[in-house]
């Protein structure tokens, strides 16, 4: 038995995790080997930082014969990456969350390897956004895959996640799981496994976002519907927007509702409360600041409407810049660029642009949502024309905006801001969140578009990329997050040579089968919502029948896990689709396709927990509707009770 002794030159927690993970994976790829982890100055492979260090510049270096070397990274983090970029070298593959979304080649001889490489991440920001239907386990094994995937930032979002907590734990429109209740405190304590599973592998930790307008004041953001029961505490209605002569909730939530930000008193609010959130949680790197949500809901008082939003922003921007700087705070502020604040500052400055950093967050951007005709013809960054002068752009209008949702025109919005003061910028895009990764049903062009945009950003002065969405995106395949991955590290390989790695990776000798068969279902999907869907059945029946001649049991796991959530898809969509034509054919009324809708979401149901991992049922169906144009339908899945069926 071949002895291998790991060091640690330095003790850093993530280091040390690094060693234990080199040591699992070696001892995966070759039971033969004993291998020991120490601090001794004694070992095969050393583990330990490079002599030029940076916090957030990811650069690896590894230099290994046989199983003798070094293993480097310019940060704790960098370390950890290090390990898994020399694992790669030798075939270990992380396709996916979970145990069966690995690939390890077994048997491995180390004897002849030469693996000598430095590297360093091209986009300095590759940022994981916490979304959908999450359990505490589910949480823990996308930060351990995105950490695999080489992602360096973590946003979870909210005081406590708790949307995300209750959607999976209250099983929203599954009754068929049993559901249990969560307390704030319980969820308190989650978020502290989370937060540790973070800090552990050195992720620079975002979080909050929403709520830093609601939560000074005594106004709960941890709900996520409409509210009748809100209650504005004594001496705080004045604090709230004014719209049309009246301050109050607006539409019945308070993630919609803007402040007074004119008023001192609402402003210091903010800050001072901000400030202790950062003093009480210094595990935090990146405090996440968007104000209320959605557009065309700011105060119209008298001493509001002198400014822009986004001057008031800045005025709230630099009153916390100066509080922070105060107490010695090194916390980034993360400025989110959409909704009413893309219309650019029109005077001032921030007094400190590095402790500030742009997240711009074209939400409006659409991909898939329109019909072909009506859809903008540059979807993709790459194929954009000329950007618009800002004497071009729509001139801001308070409350009577309409969202620009062309490419050249929201990239313009962007531009602006960076005309008017330059900062650190990345693209804060929603690829998983507003339904378009169920668009595709190969996830093959989607996963072209994710990519493509990535190789671009250079050109926006965008230094990388904040994924917002749902968690569980690994069905049909992970195409489209391991391209995300694998562009923000490196995007100089052609797309078509990253597909042909993860296929490679995901169904071994079945690879070119179900490559071209998933391409093929991208092309059908390609005229949605105008779908050809007798072709999309008949394409999906017939890899169900060559699914049945494969011997799963006598594959690698990983390989007949891929197979098997293929499976499930092929059941999935078609009868997604026998739902939609059933619609279709009774003018759009979902009532008269009752019986082919409730199979679909009873067959979800149903296999939630086989594809627990990779398929966000509560997402799928909450934006199905969208995607169809079936607008009841987003309500109707929810409110089905299995004993009526």
């Amino acid at each position: 038995m071949k002895e291998v002794r790991i060091i640690t030159k330095d003790q850093h927690k993530t280091i040390v995790f690094a060693a234990e993970e080199l040591k699992k994976y070696l001892i995966m790829m070759n039971s033969d080997l004993s291998v020991e982890t120490s601090e001794n100055e004694c070992a095969d492979i050393a583990l330990g930082l490079l002599d030029e260090t940076s916090f957030d510049i990811d650069t690896v270096s590894v230099d290994i014969k046989g199983l003798c070397g070094t293993i480097k990274g310019s940060n704790p983090r960098s370390v950890l990456y290090a390990v898994y970029k020399y694992l790669e070298k030798l075939g270990v593959r992380w396709l996916r969350q979970g145990d069966d979304g690995e690939y390890i080649p077994k048997n491995h001889n180390f004897d002849n390897d030469v693996v000598s490489f430095t590297e360093t991440a091209k986009y300095k920001h590759r940022c994981m956004c916490s979304e959908g239907a999450m359990s505490l386990e589910l949480f823990l094994a996308n930060i351990d895959w995105c950490a695999k995937a080489g992602f360096n930032e973590y946003y979870l979002q909210g005081f406590i996640p708790k949307f995300m907590f209750d959607r999976w734990y209250k099983h929203i429109g599954n009754p068929l799981l049993e559901k249990t209740e969560l307390s704030e405190e319980q969820m308190q304590e989650y978020k502290d496994r989370i937060e540790e599973e973070i800090k552990k592998r050195d992720l620079i930790y975002y979080t909050v976002g929403h709520g830093w307008h609601s939560e000074p004041f005594g106004i709960t953001s941890l709900v996520e519907t409409d509210n009748e029961d809100l209650t504005i505490p004594d001496g705080i209605e004045e604090l709230l927007a004014q719209l049309n002569g009246k301050r109050g909730i607006h539409n019945k939530r308070m993630a919609n509702t803007h402040l007074c930000y004119s008023n001192p008193r609402a402003r210091k609010g903010i800050v001072d409360f901000v400030v202790k959130y950062c003093k009480d949680h210094p595990q935090m790197d990146y405090v996440f600041f968007p104000l209320a949500d959605n557009a065309n809901n700011h105060c119209e008082c008298e001493k509001c409407s002198v400014k822009t939003p986004s001057d008031w922003y800045v005025t709230l921007m630099n009153e916390l810049d100066t509080a922070l700087e105060k107490e010695g705070l090194p916390a980034k502020v993360v400025v989110a660029v959409y909704c009413d604040f893309l219309w650019a500052p029109t005077e001032g400055k921030f007094n400190n642009p590095d402790r500030f950093i742009y997240t711009y967050a074209p939400f409006h951007r659409s991909i898939y949502m329109h019909k072909p005709s009506e859809r903008p013809l540059n979807v993709k960054y790459k194929d954009m024309g000329k950007l618009y002068s800002k004497d071009e752009l729509q001139p801001y209008v308070r409350n009577k905006l309409t969202m620009p949702q062309s490419a050249e025109e929201l990239i313009s919005f962007l531009r602006a801001w960076q005309n008017w003061q330059d900062c650190d910028s990345y693209a804060h895009e929603y690829y998983n969140y507003v339904g378009e990764q169920y668009y595709d049903f190969g996830s093959v062009e989607f996963s072209e578009i994710i990519y493509d945009d990535i190789k671009v950003l250079p050109k926006y002065k965008l230094n990388g990329m904040l994924a917002c969405g749902t968690q569980r995106i690994f069905l049909p395949t992970g195409l489209g997050m391991w391209s995300m991955a694998k562009g923000l590290w490196n995007d100089e390989p052609e797309f078509e040579a990253v597909k042909k790695e993860y296929f490679d990776a995901a169904f071994g000798s079945e690879s070119k089968a179900f490559s071209d068969y998933f391409t093929y279902l991208s092309k059908l999907a390609h005229t949605l919502p105008e779908v050809p869907f007798d072709k999309v059945i008949e394409a999906c029946t017939k890899m169900k029948d060559y699914i049945g001649t494969l011997d799963l049991e006598s594959m690698e796991e990983c390989h007949s896990a891929s197979i098997k959530y293929a499976l499930f898809h092929c059941d999935l969509i078609i009868k997604q689709m026998k739902a939609e034509l059933a619609t279709a054919k009774n003018d759009g009324n979902i009532d008269a396709a009752e019986k082919e809708w409730k199979d679909l979401i009873h067959y979800a149901r149903a296999n939630e927990m086989t594809i627990y991992y990779g398929f966000d049922v509560y997402q799928y169906f909450l934006h199905m509707g969208a995607r169809t144009g079936y607008n009841g339908l987003s309500k109707w899945w929810k409110d089905w009770d299995e004993k009526d069926k």
